[in-house]
């Protein structure tokens, strides 16, 4: 196989005006090749050796990869990996990545985090996404709503809090965080079965189970 950039490809051929001229008045047949196999002979050959050092591509021959397609040996699927790679939609149509949070919208990620009570911070050169500043802190958040209520009423007193840190503070918040993560990931199970199911009955919004009206 070999596979070409279509773009390196366009740039090459598809600025050669004499080559453009030329294939303009086969097409329109005004010209002395009058054949399909004439046109690549006298006109499409001398073009491609004049350009054929400008054009990049990657070849691999397909039957080198057939045994460790057969056979049942995992460790020899270890090859296939660059191959996979090669031929994924992500390389072949130049796709963006899209897995991790830097794809969300910024906007959409910032608000998301401050409802939960979090923020982002730099340390180290790493993000890392931790509890707000006390003097930040939103009561209505749902982490900090959590933790008022989980101390309220001594709840910790039920659980293995040291599993959660050192201090009654960092038990609070880990407990907390560990319960509203738990409540954000079922939320937004629902809303894909939600969006899933209104999608089935072809966009029809009287399936929306998670809509204002029927909450309340």
């Amino acid at each position: 196989w070999l596979v070409f950039d279509a773009r390196n490809f366009e740039d090459t051929f598809g600025k050669d005006s004499n080559l453009e001229k030329k294939f303009n008045e086969f097409e329109n047949k005004t010209s002395a090749a009058t054949t399909t196999n004439t046109f690549y002979k006298e006109i499409a050959a001398p073009a491609i050796a004049r350009h054929i050092d400008k054009i990049e591509y990657t070849h691999f021959d397909i039957r080198n990869y057939e045994k460790i397609l057969c056979n049942f040996d995992k460790e020899n699927d270890q090859r296939l990996i660059a191959l996979y790679k090669f031929l994924s939609p992500v390389h072949l149509l130049k796709l963006p990545f899209a897995n991790d949070n830097n794809q969300l919208n910024k906007e959409f990620y910032t608000e998301f985090l401050h409802i939960i009570g979090l923020e982002e911070i730099k340390q180290d050169n790493k993000k890392l996404i931790v509890r707000k500043k006390e003097i930040e802190r939103d009561s209505g958040s749902i982490i900090e709503n959590t933790i008022e209520r989980i101390d309220a009423k001594n709840k910790l007193d039920n659980l293995h809090a040291e599993q959660f840190g050192a201090t009654r503070e960092d038990q609070l918040f880990g407990i907390a965080l560990d319960l509203s993560i738990t409540w954000i990931n079922r939320i937004l199970f629902l809303k894909l079965l939600e969006a899933q199911i209104v999608k089935y009955h072809n966009g029809n919004k009287d399936y929306a189970f998670l809509s204002s009206d029927k909450l309340i």
